[in-house]
């Protein structure tokens, strides 16, 4: 997890590179290269692009940045939904 003072610089990068019409994968890469998280890139994009979180999960979600992750996720997404009809 980076720190709120990184988190801030990278936020602040990306509101400009959107603002400057860079492909909102171009600035998930710029994130993941500077080692932001799944969550910490959808609060940051979340943000800088004045979205819902709903817009930027699914955005990242299905962004080629994080396609590799795409499978793992769905996999725990599909695990907590059993545990949830297991009344757990």
């Amino acid at each position: 997890m980076k720190s709120a003072l990184d988190l801030a610089e990278l936020q602040r990068r990306a509101e400009a590179q959107l603002t400057s019409s860079v492909p909102i994968d171009d600035v998930l890469s710029l994130l993941r290269a500077n080692g932001c998280n799944v969550i910490e890139s959808i609060k940051i994009v979340c943000a800088a692009a004045g979205i819902s979180r709903t817009e930027a999960k699914q955005l990242v979600h299905d962004s080629a940045t994080w396609s590799d992750q795409r499978r793992r996720y769905a996999q725990l997404h599909d695990a907590v939904e059993r545990l949830a009809d297991e009344g757990h």
